[in-house]
């Protein structure tokens, strides 16, 4: 579930969005720390050496990690692809690796045998419903906005992979056999009991639904191949009668 909820997130740009707004805070605070930054720069530096020489010092750093963080937003740097690439194999070890998935078990029992989880989560679960009771009717739009993303964004990411199609068609079919196959019988006494119960004007509703036009020529033929029969056989005993 991990794996699959990551994948959907990073298909649908939401990672990428992250390391732009990390990008955003770290040039925020290069901004706001330049006098701190000088002043670590005269810290460290030899009480010899002229204040002019630790401004520029400084200030060359200032500037490199300002290219730096700049340089990082194109979308083929090497740091963006590196990001990449991890991010590939860890949603794929959270899907494939038996060591990562007993971690990940282990998280999840230590958290949920914790009773302040159970606590924090139904104090959460309280303010999530009134938040939803009240908020909900006014959001709506965005929340409908934000749902048709997600569903386009997941239609793409299965597009994308030939493979990963399969191996959602076969959990859904999965899924679907061991919900019906346990109530085989139910359902078919149901199916059963319902069309015993229909008239014939409702069995005949049902048909031409099912098959349509299909139906009408069926009729046409049988009309057609029923009246040259009869014509047949009438010249036929008149032929012989006479």
């Amino acid at each position: 579930m991990a794996s699959r909820a990551l994948a959907i997130l990073w298909a649908q740009g939401a990672a990428q969005i992250l390391l732009d707004q990390g990008l955003d805070f770290a040039e925020a605070a290069l901004e706001r720390n330049k006098a701190a930054i000088v002043r670590q720069v005269r810290r460290q530096s030899s009480p010899w050496i002229p204040k002019w020489v630790d401004e520029m010092i400084a200030s060359r750093v200032i500037h490199g990690l300002a290219s730096t963080l700049h340089e990082m937003r194109a979308p083929n740097h090497p740091w963006r692809r590196q990001v990449q690439a991890r991010m590939a194999a860890l949603i794929e070890a959270l899907a494939h690796d038996p060591e990562m998935r007993e971690k990940g078990e282990a998280l999840k029992r230590e958290v949920l045998d914790n009773p302040v989880f159970a606590e924090q989560a139904k104090e959460l679960w309280g303010e999530l419903e009134a938040s939803l009771k009240d908020d909900l009717p006014g959001r709506a739009e965005v929340v409908a906005q934000w749902a048709l993303a997600a569903l386009a964004a997941f239609g793409r990411w299965l597009e994308e992979d030939r493979a990963r199609r399969a191996r959602v068609n076969r959990a859904v079919r999965h899924m679907a056999l061991r919900a019906v196959l346990p109530r085989r019988a139910e359902i078919g006494a149901y199916i059963a009991h319902v069309v015993e119960r229909w008239d014939t004007a409702t069995l005949v509703n049902r048909m031409e639904l099912q098959v349509g036009k299909d139906l009408q020529y069926i009729r046409i033929n049988g009309t057609l191949v029923g009246g040259l029969v009869g014509l047949v056989i009438f010249t036929a005993s008149r032929a012989f009668g006479g």
